[in-house]
């Protein structure tokens, strides 16, 4: 919860170094936390071969996903035995964290859970949002040019907004 809804980028870059050395052996290193990341998520069927990470936060223009990648390990991890601490972990739209002021009047406020994601010249958005239909959603989005300011924003705030509103 600590990593996820206030985007503690340094202790995300410790967990995936961590996981490194514990899976590959002393001393940690990003390669080696890579690895054992790229592992895992082919132990579970999920092959991304586009992934590319450095740090474990995100905050590098050298990591990589697709977003439909992104999206398919959310669907995978909502189908997991870790679903619910997952998702936990995530900060409620409108209410917590990194999402705390986004969509507060809308009545989608407190049906998504999200982590963000911000660079200059990129906007991402990813986790999900429970419809009013009682359907729960993965949404993945990443904007990556020099467009992603303000109004990119407001454009994901839409996109889960009507996902909210849908009746599918």
């Amino acid at each position: 919860k600590t990593v996820n809804k206030d985007s503690n980028n340094v202790m995300a870059r410790q967990i995936m170094l961590s996981v490194g050395a514990r899976q590959l052996g002393a001393p940690a290193t990003p390669r080696k936390g890579a690895e054992a990341i790229g592992r895992w998520l082919e132990s579970r069927g999920l092959n991304f071969p586009e992934l590319r990470i450095e740090n474990g936060a995100g905050l590098s223009r050298i990591e990589r996903i697709s977003s439909r990648h992104l999206g398919e390990l959310l669907v995978d991890a909502f189908n997991s035995p870790y679903r619910d601490a997952l998702i936990e972990s995530m900060a409620a739209l409108g209410m917590e964290g990194t999402v705390r002021n986004r969509l507060k009047g809308s009545a989608a406020r407190g049906y998504g859970r999200f982590k963000t994601g911000t660079l200059r010249d990129v906007r991402a958005i990813a986790g999900y949002i429970q419809a009013q239909d009682g359907e729960v959603y993965a949404v993945s989005i990443i904007h990556n040019d020099a467009s992603a300011g303000s109004k990119v924003k407001k454009a994901h705030d839409k996109l889960i907004e009507w996902i909210f509103a849908a009746s599918h």
